[in-house]
């Protein structure tokens, strides 16, 4: 791992394997600064978890950084002023992110979700993958002007979470929304009524079989009975046979 930081015009580096969190992690905390023309990073730590963290460094001065994909614990998600200016896409995968993580330091501010608070306040976020184990809180919170241009959003995989919330004015552009594998989750956001650029929703059913109940009814349970037709409710099966619901062309 040695010399890398010489790479000065790198703008695609992926790395993969445990050595990322191990015997690289401090090569990798001193280089990857260093390398400004970055345009796509891709960090993949295969260790189960409890695991040595991803390295945690500052991408502030990475202007052409527009994509990052991390998967591996993270010791806390970076502060806003440390992720790139531009970035556009972000895949979180395997974090373990929670509050108390977050709080560890004395002197940040007490916000009730700094996860959410900072990630929301990303400028240029437009695609946002929050993937496997990558948030263990219970709750998700959208405030008012979160992700002012997120147009995707991939929900897969978080276990614990029980309560989403969207506040009117959150999320003002999202077009496509991916839900799978939140056992817990059994209602969606009532604030996603008011974010009418919303097009498609992916509901896989066979991880989200009490969401996916309440989605189907047609009895008034959810905000999605109120506007959407049943017509607009679409049952595909993809390649390995596991069906999904998809609900286009939301009617406001």
């Amino acid at each position: 791992m040695g010399g890398l930081d010489k790479l000065m015009d790198l703008r695609q580096l992926s790395i993969e394997g445990s050595e990322v969190s191990t015997i690289y992690k401090e090569a990798l905390a001193n280089s990857l600064p260093k390398l400004y023309s970055l345009q796509s990073l891709s960090l993949e730590g295969f260790l189960p978890t409890p695991a040595p963290s991803l390295p945690l460094v500052s991408f502030s001065q990475h202007i052409h950084l527009y994509r990052l994909y991390l998967s591996g614990q993270l010791e806390k998600l970076p502060n806003l002023v440390d992720f790139p200016p531009n970035l556009t896409k972000l895949s979180l995968h395997f974090s373990g992110l929670t509050i108390g993580r977050q709080q560890e330091d004395k002197d940040e501010p007490q916000a009730q979700n700094q996860i959410m608070a900072t990630l929301e306040q990303l400028p240029n976020l437009r695609v946002l993958f929050l993937g496997e184990r990558s948030y263990k809180e219970k709750e998700m919170i959208f405030t008012e002007g979160g992700f002012p241009k997120l147009q995707e959003l991939f929900i897969d995989g978080l276990e614990h979470l029980e309560e989403w919330r969207v506040e009117k004015g959150a999320t003002p552009y999202l077009q496509s929304l991916y839900l799978d594998s939140c056992d817990r989750l059994k209602m969606l956001p009532d604030g996603l009524r008011h974010v009418t650029t919303l097009q498609k929703f992916y509901l896989y059913r066979r991880d989200n079989p009490g969401l996916k109940d309440t989605v189907e009814k047609d009895r008034g349970e959810d905000w999605r009975s109120a506007i959407c037709k049943p017509s607009n409710m679409i049952l595909h099966h993809d390649s390995t046979g596991s069906s999904f619901l998809v609900v286009v062309g939301f009617l406001f």
